[in-house]
């Protein structure tokens, strides 16, 4: 590899036909012709597979040819224990009438206890599981698992393999792991065949894909799968083989991940072909069930000289303007920021649009304010009417990454939407942060498809409470004035430091692998932090130690070096402005402006001086609550319209002496805007509020409809521990 992570270090790389990055000086020089797994470019579906999905490998997820679609079991349990109506009971599984024929199925549920039983605050996210026991002579024998049998692994899943017609013994589950629990059929291998419509092959062209095997079928006796990738003329006729590999995870913790692979097609230059994706047992007869993967094939060509960027966006998660050098802190703390500034367009007055992840990162990846996206909390999910920034550029046909950190960027929520590739390190502590590591996967992954057009969204909880700086930041800042702060505020200080060094090499590693003429690179964060300044720590009011963020914007010889730019922007910004700058036709519906007419000097204007926020309820903070700003003046309001206030920024920078919004014309007309924002957001909460009351009733007469059966399908579901556990470490329950 040309990739050191640990370090942050990485040539520039591209790829031969075998897949293997080798150095190269050059930028980005292919363009995706055809991508094979959106709808219409392969035929022959499957009803029982599921083509489009994100299939997750060791947590890195891939949309796919060819994913298991997965159904609620039919559980047979035995009743409750009066003393404990919560407790484990015995249960039975089948395979549901209603799922799709095929001789087998996966039966899974999360174990959400550890190994004495008892019931624990466990996760339910995917999880790594080691391989089933070696299958006995005569299992192998006979080609096929004990059926009767679950199997316990040490990382929480438990999976039972379930023949068409039989009900097994799924072991002892709680009403948490009954409601979680669930079926995945297999389908013969032999069946999972594929082929697309036939096309003609560009010049210097070649296959690009990820192949690999889902994560249920490594806990069972799966069969070793041949991977085959076949050519064939446009009439089926002459054939010829261009990719072969096996793979067995069940047996070889080695083939447990994606394996990338580049074919070349340079031969069959203007021929008109179809592609075959076949997945085969690797021995003839065997059975045995598996899950093959195939991820985000496309076809890939020589283009001509590039026009666009290749785009790099960081998010640093709970980084605030206020105590960063960069924006004038006291103490330096984001040096090597202040020098990527210099090189491109700082913006002085940039914002966010809700005080903690979810919304504000969804902001950020929709171009909408929440009050537009409704993705405020879990369980909300990004309805399918708004377009995401990923989906956008990977339409104009850019290969798209994402690598974050655990907690509310989970891929469910919406955010894996047009990435080609997603990666969740669920391996830190919530609310803790490993840039390098996440850094470094991402540098890695920029290095190996440094010769497409690339967008990488790349973020990390570093700089979140718990403040953990390592040595010898931890020792920084050791001033009178320094060890004057809270121990807290000072750790805080330091870790940003850390994380500005991270950054740096992050940065260093990218122009390594891009020219800086073809890079854009954009830095800012999802919300600050406050530490007593308005009688409150962590992140859940609206004044500007949470509100205002760092943004800053690099493209050498695109946007004029060492821009400062004063005029207020917003999280909703960023997506109409990378499409602006990538020349992507920007979707009518955003609500962000695009800010390519301030990057000039002097500076363009937008056609707006105002941009809105919002919290939730909290504590004490009973209500929603709402701000509207310019660049001097500030009103934040509350649901109720009950202490509403305003604040002259320009005389009253913290935000100390509060006006009634009536006191001047600029208030009023502030107080105005985010009155209609109000009013939006509360007519929308209402209107949710009666779809969750109409949701809620219908559960209760299913409820009471399944009451005298003993599967436990209507009773109430236990939380999912590993998202409340999230939610109080991040500061956001109790």
């Amino acid at each position: 590899m040309c990739a050191t992570v640990a370090v942050l270090t990485l040539t520039a790389c591209s790829r031969s036909s075998d897949g293997v990055p080798r150095p190269t000086a050059a930028g980005p020089q292919l363009a995706t012709v055809e991508r094979l797994v959106e709808q219409g470019t392969v035929v022959a579906d499957d009803p029982r597979l599921e083509r489009g999905a994100y299939a997750f490998l060791d947590r890195v997820g891939h949309p796919v040819l060819t994913s298991a679609r997965t159904f609620a079991p039919e559980l047979h349990c035995d009743a409750a224990n009066d003393e404990q109506p919560k407790g484990p009971r015995p249960c039975r599984a089948s395979i549901p009438a209603r799922l799709p024929d095929a001789p087998f199925a996966i039966f899974v549920t999360q174990d959400d206890r550890p190994a004495g039983g008892a019931p624990a605050d466990a996760g339910l996210d995917p999880m790594r599981t080691e391989p089933s026991p070696q299958p006995s002579a005569a299992q192998e024998a006979a080609g096929a698992a004990d059926l009767g049998a679950p199997v316990h692994d040490d990382h929480g899943i438990r999976t039972v393999l379930l023949e068409r017609g039989a009900t097994v013994d799924a072991g002892t589950l709680t009403s948490a792991e009954m409601f979680f629990a669930r079926v995945t059929p297999a389908p013969p291998l032999a069946e999972r065949a594929l082929s697309t419509e036939p096309f003609v092959v560009p010049p210097d062209a070649l296959l690009r894909l990820s192949i690999g095997i889902e994560e249920i079928a490594w806990t069972i006796d799966s069969a070793p799968v041949f991977f085959r990738v076949v050519v064939e003329d446009e009439h089926g006729g002459a054939q010829q083989d261009l990719f072969r590999r096996i793979l067995d995870p069940a047996r070889r913790p080695a083939d447990r991940r994606w394996f990338d692979s580049d074919i070349d097609l340079t031969d069959l230059a203007g021929k008109k072909v179809r592609l075959r994706f076949l997945s085969e047992p690797a021995e003839s007869g065997d059975t045995r069930p598996s899950l093959p993967l195939w991820g985000d094939p496309r076809v890939l060509a020589t283009q001509k000289p590039r026009v666009r960027p290749s785009i790099v966006l960081v998010s640093i998660d709970t980084l605030r303007a206020k105590s960063m050098s960069t924006y004038g802190a006291a103490f330096e703390t984001s040096p090597n920021i202040t020098a990527l500034a210099k090189q491109g367009a700082l913006f002085e007055r940039a914002y966010t649009t809700f005080s903690n992840t979810l919304p504000s990162h969804m902001s950020m990846m929709t171009g909408l304010y929440p009050v537009t996206h409704e993705v405020i909390a879990p369980p909300a999910v990004l309805g399918e009417r708004h377009v995401t920034l990923a989906e956008t550029l990977r339409s104009a046909g850019y290969v798209t990454a994402a690598f974050t950190e655990d907690a509310l960027l989970d891929s469910h929520r919406g955010f894996r939407r047009g990435f080609s590739s997603y990666f969740e390190n669920t391996t830190i502590s919530t609310g803790a942060g490993d840039s390098p590591g996440t850094f470094g996967r991402a540098l890695e992954w920029a290095g190996r498809n440094a010769d497409e057009g690339f967008f990488l969204f790349v973020h990390t909880y570093e700089v979140h409470d718990p403040y953990l700086p390592p040595e010898p930041y931890a020792s920084a800042f050791d001033t009178p004035e320094a060890k004057a702060l809270a121990a807290s505020q000072r750790a805080y200080l330091q870790e940003i430091r850390y994380v500005d060094d991270v950054l740096q090499r992050l940065v260093a590693g990218l122009r390594k692998v891009v020219p800086e003429q073809d890079l854009l690179l954009i830095v800012t964060a999802d919300h600050g932090e406050e530490f007593l300044e308005h009688g409150m720590v962590s992140h859940t009011q609206l004044f500007d130690e949470v509100m205002h963020i760092p943004m800053v914007m690099v493209w050498s010889g695109r946007i004029p070096a060492g821009l400062r730019i004063a005029t207020p922007v917003s999280l909703v910004d960023v997506m109409p402005t990378i499409l602006a700058l990538a020349g992507v036709a920007i979707p009518d519906a955003l609500e962000g402006k695009s800010l390519v007419p301030l990057l000039h000097e002097p500076p363009g204007d937008i056609g707006r001086d105002v941009v809105f926020g919002e919290s939730p309820p909290f504590l004490q903070m009973a209500e929603r609550r709402f701000v509207a700003r310019s660049a001097d003046e500030k009103c934040i309001l509350t649901a109720s319209g009950a202490g509403d206030a305003c604040f002259d920024l320009a005389r009253d920078p913290d935000e100390q002496q509060p006006h009634a919004p009536q006191e001047t014309a600029a208030f009023a007309r502030l107080h105005d805007l985010g009155n209609e924002y109000r009013e939006r957001a509360i007519v929308i909460q209402r209107r949710r509020d009666d779809q969750h009351r109409r949701a809620h009733a219908g559960t209760v007469a299913a409820t009471a409809a399944a009451a005298a059966r003993p599967a436990p399908a209507g009773e109430p579901a236990e939380p999912a521990p590993a998202i409340e556990r999230k939610l109080r470490a991040l500061g956001y329950t109790q």
